[in-house]
């Protein structure tokens, strides 16, 4: 069972002020991908197209999410396997709070110079932790994938030991 997150897996000082920076300088932009968005949900409803207005909604949807990101008190963590655009990864960054630096799929996996996992944990100094999808990956590929994340120093974790250590950390 994981312990509260310890000081060496909370993002640094750095981390949280680029997440800052990054948050205003994104309002504009996503302000008016919103703003458009409405316009064009006025438009397309005088024009009666309203098939188009559920994509017109997940896009306004996309940029509110993305308007309302804050600096967490998040793992930072490196992401291994799943499809070519790693929703499932996705998922879990969002409901659990985790900082994925870099996310693998299991295509780039399987097609990859092999060096390319120790380029992500080089570009990604803060993680501490790596999530596999691990539906997405063969059981050898899995444990060769799992030892040499552990070689590189990062511990592996389960969807449930993001759960206990968000829980512990509230």
């Amino acid at each position: 069972m994981l312990g509260a997150m310890s000081e060496r897996d909370r993002p640094s000082g750095e981390a949280r002020t680029t997440m800052r920076t990054l948050r205003h300088e994104m309002r504009t932009p996503l302000g008016q991908i919103i703003g458009y968005s409405e316009l064009l949900e006025e438009e397309l409803q005088e024009r009666g197209q309203a098939d188009l207005l559920p994509d017109l909604e997940r896009i306004r949807r996309a940029a509110r999410t993305l308007l309302d990101l804050r600096p967490v008190d998040a793992p930072a963590a490196l992401g291994l396997g799943g499809g070519h655009y790693v929703p499932r990864h996705s998922d879990v960054a969002f409901a659990r709070r985790v900082a994925f630096g870099h996310l693998l799929s299991t295509r780039v996996l399987e097609s990859a110079d092999p060096g390319i996992l120790d380029a992500a944990v080089a570009r990604t100094p803060e993680a501490r932790i790596a999530y596999v999808h691990r539906k997405s990956l063969g059981k050898a590929d899995l444990r060769a994938w799992e030892t040499r994340l552990e070689s590189l120093g990062l511990r592996v974790v389960r969807e449930a030991d993001l759960d206990a250590l968000r829980a512990k950390t509230s």
